[in-house]
């Protein structure tokens, strides 16, 4: 595992000794080992309120309809799909998703895409059904279309479902949300996260393909009805008190509010929280990239200054974090 803040190639290094400090293991309880660019699959210790109130309507919904999340960009959708693949059982379901900017990306990809996320699950297609096979895919679209259908009817004959997941509807190529809407028609099941500008494409796309009402994708969705909050203080000290608990080695979620508060004042001062709130906007992906900074900072100042008790961050450090880290300004995260 490779931390890597604004390019400091050592920060593996000195996280890792603040946390044998605080009583955890560095391999193991790196709150924000998983905080990249390639991912944001945070451990369950860390979730907070929105966190669990999103992930309990999809858990409550999602084998009655297709589901469609919308919401500005770094409310927590990306993080919320990472997580619900972690989630959901391997034994209830095969989940594939189509992550990132898919503007050129084919029907015939999708198909690849379910097949093969099929194929890992130890599910096979009958290849002599088909004319040509390329990487285990039928090469024909027609024909890689027929093999998802296959793989849908066997994953459903075994007692499964396959969960497909679209994150960043809004890159989406528009000729897929046929074929998505297809793999819901043959069994799948559908969650759809996008900007708002995501919902009106998807809007947009049905309208140009002449569905009629309640027959295109979007009309078949159930939206999430809430928006989603921003962190508040409160959410940010909690989660920040979580990050030191897990740093700790210790199990945040059976510690009480009041016990993750402490955590979190032992470390970071009230100041600091509400500096992180006025920056940030709350904004959860915002918070978690300020949040990982900062606690790479307490550690550096564990290293510079020889102590646990020798390290706080205040509002002042949360401003000169913002004002010297080039990636948090990229975010849009100004003082």
């Amino acid at each position: 595992m490779t931390i890597l803040s604004d390019g400091i190639e050592d920060a593996e290094q000195t996280e890792a000794e603040f946390i044998d400090a605080l009583g955890g293991d560095p391999d193991q309880n790196n709150p924000f080992g998983q905080e990249t660019d390639e991912g944001r699959d945070i451990p369950e210790d860390l979730y907070v309120t929105q966190d669990t109130d999103l992930l309990g309507w999809i858990k409550s919904n999602i084998t009655r309809k297709p589901l469609g999340l919308f919401s500005p960009v770094g409310t927590g959708k990306t993080t919320l799909s990472l997580i619900l693949e972690r989630e959901l059982s391997e034994d209830q379901f095969v989940i594939a998703t189509l992550r990132g900017d898919s503007r050129h990306t084919t029907k015939r990809q999708v198909c690849e895409l379910v097949i093969k996320r099929a194929l890992e699950y130890g599910y096979e297609i009958d290849e002599d059904r088909y004319t040509a096979i390329r990487d285990g895919v039928p090469h024909a679209t027609s024909e890689a279309e027929a093999a998802v259908e296959e793989v849908i009817s066997d994953i459903n004959d075994n007692g499964q479902r396959l969960l497909f997941i679209v994150d960043q509807v809004e890159k989406c190529n528009p000729e897929l949300f046929d074929v998505i809407q297809q793999l819901g028609d043959k069994g799948a099941l559908l969650f759809l996260t996008g900007t708002p500008a995501g919902k009106e494409h998807l809007q947009e796309a049905g309208e140009r393909a002449g569905h009629v009402k309640d027959a295109a994708l979007y009309d078949r969705l159930e939206v999430y009805p809430y928006e989603i909050k921003v962190f508040s203080e409160e959410d940010i000290s909690d989660f920040l008190g979580r990050s030191f608990l897990y740093a700790a080695g210790e199990d945040a979620t059976k510690q009480s509010p009041d016990d993750r508060q402490e955590a979190r004042k032992q470390y970071v001062s009230d100041d600091a929280v509400a500096a992180i709130a006025d920056v940030t906007g709350g904004r959860p992906r915002r918070v978690r990239q300020l949040c990982q900074d900062l606690f790479l900072r307490a550690a550096t100042q564990y290293e510079e200054k020889g102590g646990l008790g020798a390290v706080e961050i205040t509002a002042e450090d949360v401003r000169e974090e913002v004002e010297t880290s080039d990636h948090l300004q990229e975010s849009d995260i100004t003082v």
